[in-house]
């Protein structure tokens, strides 16, 4: 029995000795979402009323196309008159004596004003047309309903990106932020569209200490 039970002790510790002295693989998985940057949100610039999808979503389009048309009867409306105001003013102004300094100098004041609001008017109006701010695929996650919805200034509407190389933002647990720190090998990204299939990708800075940015490698871009 002692023999055997020596054999049996022997073979326990050849069976685990690889568990303490082999180091085995560890990984942190963490959930993340695709960061844009500030100039692949679309916002509405006015207010309007959303006429026409001009661009096909999940198509690339280039910096400064149209994407979307809004309509704001009142702002239209107020540019005709202020177009008129400005035309009635100018000639007032023609007509005057030049000896009567005073009442050109009140038209004038009014003539400036005018213009100013018919430029203002203008800009407004040019922002009824919503434009890309940067080239790349075009997303617009709500396309079907945005046909005659009322949107309000500064509400986002599309999205364009570019999938060749995106930046990834993940939190990463308290627990796991000094090995993922210190101790990373290399980061694989999968995105849950498929994800049986990962994509190299590198951390490039960390915002704070327990949150980490991931920017996808040139692996992607074979992919998109």
């Amino acid at each position: 029995r002692g023999r055997a039970f020596a054999v049996v002790a022997a073979s326990f510790a050849v069976v685990a000795m690889p568990f303490f002295v082999i180091p085995l693989p560890y990984a942190t998985a963490a959930q993340g979402v695709v960061w844009l940057p500030g100039d692949g949100l679309v916002n509405a610039g006015v207010d309007g009323v959303v006429t026409e999808i001009v661009a096909t979503p999940g198509i690339r389009i280039e910096r400064g196309a149209p994407i979307l048309r809004l309509e704001d009867p009142m702002l239209q409306a107020r540019t005709v008159l202020l177009e008129l105001r400005v035309g009635e003013l100018e000639r007032r102004l023609e007509k005057l004596d030049v000896s009567d300094k005073v009442n050109a100098k009140v038209v004038s004041e009014e003539l400036r004003l005018a213009r100013a609001d018919l430029v203002l008017a203008r800009d407004r109006a040019e922002a009824l047309t919503v434009r890309a701010q940067a080239s790349g695929t075009l997303i617009v996650p709500s396309a079907k309903d945005l046909d005659g919805k009322f949107v309000r200034r500064g509400e986002t509407l599309a999205y364009v990106t570019r999938f060749d190389q995106p930046t990834l933002r993940a939190v990463i647990p308290e627990g796991d932020a000094d090995l993922v720190r210190n101790h990373t090998v290399f980061v694989d990204v999968r995105f849950v569209e498929d994800p049986s299939v990962s994509h190299s990708a590198k951390i490039i800075r960390e915002v704070p200490s327990l949150t980490a940015t991931w920017n996808v490698s040139t692996v992607l871009a074979a992919r998109s």
